[in-house]
């Protein structure tokens, strides 16, 4: 369902139409497609489109957030971290917005094959990200061809084929502890990108396990400090851990 509506949502932004489409099943299990006549069909249809700018791509992310929050696909807490982890994140990384667009749709569909083992809640953890973003640069090779995996220079627009440049801060070991933001860069044991990075390459954030956990009240957090050895969200044994958080 979601890279259907994905898929849906792109054909009222986008232009310029591929020839890959999404089907799903409606009406009693096992039913044909269609009748003899080929008037009736059972079968929910949406092509997906690829975008023609960034804009594009960020006003298909709204309207799916809110057509999954009003039909009940997911809450907007949810669908709002999920965009935090798979576009922003990406993005602050210095990958294209080309790329990121397709490794939604890679990840949605990742979600759907899964049997339920991997959701929007916890894709950032089921998930290995160097496989997403292959699978993405190959989908994106198709769907854009010529454009560049990375950004010329991360958060200032632009296509390239290296991130950043040479005054790209490197990270020095420390943090902001007195930050009320977790690192997401820690947490998934990833490289920090300058963008994340203060002039001196210390962390903007706090370096603290940002796990869900369901002892500490609605939305309650691990915050396990990173004194604790590699204690980030991609190491957490905390007990009290969930995949979602409690509302």
């Amino acid at each position: 369902m979601f890279s259907w509506l994905w898929a849906k949502t792109s054909e009222h932004v986008a232009t310029r139409a591929i020839d890959t489409s999404v089907s799903v099943e409606v009406g009693p299990p096992g039913a044909p497609p269609t009748s003899h006549s080929g008037a009736t069909q059972n079968l929910l249809v949406s092509h997906l489109k690829v975008f023609k700018s960034e804009w594009d791509f960020m006003e298909c992310c709204n309207l799916f957030l809110m057509y999954c929050t009003t039909l009940g696909l997911a809450s907007a807490l949810t669908l709002t971290s999920f965009y935090e982890y798979f576009v922003f994140d990406s993005l602050r990384r210095g990958y294209s917005w080309q790329l990121v667009s397709c490794m939604l749709y890679v990840v949605f569909r990742l979600c759907e094959e899964s049997g339920g083992l991997v959701t929007l809640a916890n894709a950032h953890e089921k998930l290995h990200l160097n496989t997403v973003y292959q699978d993405a640069e190959t989908a994106m090779t198709r769907l854009y061809p010529g454009a560049g995996i990375f950004r010329a220079h991360p958060g200032k627009g632009g296509n390239g084929t290296q991130p950043g440049g040479a005054g790209d801060r490197v990270w020095n070991g420390k943090f902001n502890s007195s930050s009320s933001k977790c690192c997401s860069y820690f947490n998934l044991n990833r490289d920090h990108p300058s963008t994340a990075l203060q002039p001196d390459g210390t962390c903007k954030a706090r370096h603290a396990c940002d796990a869900w956990v369901d002892n500490k009240g609605k939305g309650g957090r691990c915050l396990g400090s990173a004194g604790t050895a590699g204690h980030a969200r991609h190491n957490c044994d905390n007990p009290h851990r969930c995949d979602s958080p409690v509302q």
